[in-house]
């Protein structure tokens, strides 16, 4: 059976909509959004659509959206993988992997140094060098464990407007941009005005005496059944804007049981919890590949000094493949593909993967089968010129 790749265009929205449709049930069969104006170019700006094609019928599918993520402070350009469906009469048929191979080439090609995704069947990425990083977790909190949480200083509460929307994203990125991980929110695929704010019931503001914001919290009542309190963003730059917004929640203790906050993994939100009730009911896991090491390591910079050479082997895509050297002097970082080595560490791609998104140490990456040669001396090296913070993120594509 001969198959064939291409970008997705106009024409070929109706037939991705219904692969989408059947993989995800997003829209539902049973209520299908209308079909959208067949002069509307498609895919959105931002978005890169690839299908594989038997003759003329659309087997599989995969978008790749523009997004960046934050290195403390550093924007890094990164292709996020989205939508990968297989229709039912091709699946086992390994469509999957030639058509993720070149939706990351061309990724790589317009500039993204990162490719990340969320997935639940991990293994097929880890084939393409892809590696679980981070979680998106779902927990949920008894209310009466927020309504405890010790008061902070003044802060004052309040509905956020339409007029708000620019400090709420001053905010977010704010406490985006000192982290490992988050997505920026900007650029093509970044959210509407409207959308920020009709995304939930309401959106809660903590702010000063002066009116600045010092955080947030996007929440959800449900029905007139359910006695539960959906925060889907709950953001603080001080810890009494947490508080604050905290015991806001548990006020509603009367009326709801229990509290289900969305947050990256390691929120700081839970230390101000004066209980251990934190169950995670649910994670989305996050997943990462580095497509352009030498630009990747540009762009977030270093930290400390030294520097290490080592060796990415079996890079399926053979975008990382070869030998590097990392100097970092005064903050400043150099990573330089050098001649082929025969000694010295040698990680596989998704052992960099690990390592560079700060998920795994070399101790650990050697036990995975990730890491062989050196010694105790360069596994530090890599570990301080390489290795970053453990990721948080807020957001799923």
């Amino acid at each position: 059976m001969s198959f064939s790749v291409r970008a997705l265009h106009t024409a070929d929205q109706g037939a991705a909509r219904r692969l989408g449709r059947e993989a995800f049930g997003m829209p539902d069969a049973a209520r299908p959004d209308p079909e959208p104006p067949a002069d509307r170019p498609w895919p959105r700006p931002g978005t890169h659509a690839l299908g594989t094609f038997h003759g003329a019928q659309l087997a599989a599918k995969a978008v790749a959206l523009d997004l960046g993520t934050w290195a403390a402070g550093h924007e890094l350009r990164t292709c996020g993988v989205a939508g990968v469906t297989v229709a039912a009469e091709y699946r086992g048929q390994g469509l999957t992997h030639p058509l993720l191979v070149e939706l990351l080439r061309a990724a790589a090609d317009r500039g993204d140094v990162l490719a990340t995704l969320f997935a639940t069947a991990p293994g097929i990425y880890r084939r393409l060098g892809f590696e679980l990083v981070s979680t998106v977790d779902e927990v949920v909190v008894p209310a009466t464990a927020a309504a405890a949480v010790r008061p902070g200083g003044p802060v004052q509460l309040r509905r956020a407007e339409p007029a708000d929307v620019p400090a709420l994203r001053a905010c977010y990125t704010a406490w985006a941009r000192q982290r490992y991980g988050p997505l920026t929110r900007t650029g093509a695929l970044a959210d509407s005005d409207e959308a920020l704010l009709e995304g939930s019931d309401a959106v809660t503001l903590a702010t000063d005496a002066d009116g600045e914001v010092l955080g947030y919290a996007c929440w959800d009542r449900g029905g007139m059944v359910a006695r539960t309190l959906t925060i889907t963003e709950l953001v603080g730059l001080t810890s009494d804007a947490y508080r604050a917004l905290w015991r806001m929640a548990g006020a509603l203790a009367m009326k709801v049981d229990q509290v289900v906050l969305h947050a990256p993994a390691g929120d700081v939100a839970r230390h101000f919890l004066p209980s251990k009730h934190w169950q995670v009911a649910s994670q989305e896991p996050y997943l990462l590949r580095v497509l352009d090491l030498p630009a990747a390591l540009a762009a977030r910079g270093g930290c400390g000094s030294g520097q290490v050479s080592f060796t990415v082997a079996g890079d399926p895509l053979g975008l990382v493949e070869g030998s590097y050297q990392v100097v970092v002097d005064g903050g400043a970082l150099r990573c330089e593909q050098i001649a082929p080595r025969e000694a010295g560490p040698v990680l596989t791609v998704n052992g960099l993967s690990l390592l560079f998104a700060g998920a795994a140490r070399c101790a650990d990456l050697r036990v995975l089968g990730h890491l062989s040669g050196g010694e105790a001396a360069s596994d530090r090296a890599l570990e301080d010129l390489l290795s970053s913070p453990p990721w948080q993120l807020r957001d799923t594509f």
